[in-house]
């Protein structure tokens, strides 16, 4: 089935990134096995799946999800390391917000690879470092 032009709130990604990860993780692994299997019009179910066959298609797999975002493995099968900078703020209320001041993507130039916006960064304290 393919479900790539059906947008719900089930298939919508964007607003739950950790939930995001699980989602490319199974497109993944589906890539790898439609690989192994040679999926065209039918699939060989004849084929003995073996974790180490999955890992090396996992490590030559590489597609974009529907939002842009690129998912490909480094040659021990671990995806690219790319973490949103969080700075716990405490709001007027009292309550905290977790705001996104920057972003980590080692997949990017070393020169481009950290993006922090400090003016965006609230301090312990109300310091400005």
């Amino acid at each position: 089935e393919d479900l790539t032009g059906v947008e719900n709130s089930f298939t919508d990604m964007s607003l739950m990134p950790i939930f995001y990860n699980v989602y490319k993780g199974v497109y993944a692994v589906a890539h790898a096995l439609h690989d192994i299997l040679n999926c065209n019009k039918t699939c060989h179910n004849d084929v003995q799946l073996e974790p180490l066959t999955i890992l090396q298609h996992l490590q030559r797999i590489r597609f974009k999800t529907k939002e842009g975002d690129e998912v490909y493995f480094n040659e021990n099968g671990d995806p690219t390391a790319k973490y949103e900078i969080i700075n716990w703020q405490r709001k007027e209320n009292g309550m905290l917000n977790f705001a996104a001041v920057g972003l980590y993507d080692a997949s990017l130039p070393a020169d481009k690879q950290l993006d922090v916006k400090i003016g965006s960064t609230v301090w312990a304290k109300n310091s400005l470092q």
